[in-house]
């Protein structure tokens, strides 16, 4: 009887490949974690830094 060929031949083998899919997978998820949590929702409070004077009337009179 024929022996069949496992996907991973060896202790070894196994050991390598899953040592690098275990460092392979967080540098693929966490650059998409990040990306994810970058997009903004609703209306973004901008104030012209130019004509600021800091005198925190914009709190007071816009909010």
């Amino acid at each position: 009887m024929a022996e069949q060929k496992n996907k991973y031949s060896t202790r070894r083998n196994f050991v390598n490949k899953a040592g690098k899919l275990l460092v392979t997978a967080p540098l693929i998820a966490l650059p998409l974690a990040l990306a994810r949590k970058t997009t903004a929702s609703g209306y973004v409070w901008q104030i012209d830094p130019f004509k600021c004077t800091q005198c925190g009337q914009c709190k007071t009179n816009c909010v």
